[in-house]
């Protein structure tokens, strides 16, 4: 993703957070809306006098404006893991490592729709 476009969508987020509209930001950074919007969206080229005079309308000091753009796209989002996929008491395929011991609450919930499942079979 090109710069323009991490600080675009950057100022859009907190221009949301902001509660303000378009047509506010633009005003109080003494720009038109349309020129927002195409820097929101990645269409329009920032400078720094429109990077300072957003940042001053955002409350939000210039370098961190453009350090909070750059921090959040470097951060990969932490993986989850979906609980309902692991099964108690099952071994692990040879030369896996070992998983540190897991809380029992976590399956808990797996075991009950597994039993669920089983109960609510017809027989064969």
């Amino acid at each position: 993703m090109d710069a323009k476009t991490i600080l675009g969508r950057f100022v859009r987020k907190l221009r949301e957070e902001a509660s303000l509209t378009q047509e506010q930001l633009a005003q109080r950074a003494g720009i038109t809306y349309q020129y927002l919007s195409g820097l929101e969206n990645g269409r329009e080229n920032f400078s720094i006098d429109i990077l300072d005079a957003l940042g001053k309308a955002l409350e939000c000091p210039l370098p961190h404006l453009i350090s909070g753009a750059f921090a959040e796209e470097s951060m990969a989002p932490i993986p989850t893991v979906n609980k309902d996929y692991f099964r108690r008491q099952v071994p692990l395929p040879p030369k896996l490592p070992a998983l540190p011991s897991l809380s029992p609450e976590l399956f808990q919930s797996n075991d009950e729709a597994l039993r669920s499942r089983t109960l609510s079979r017809p027989a064969s």
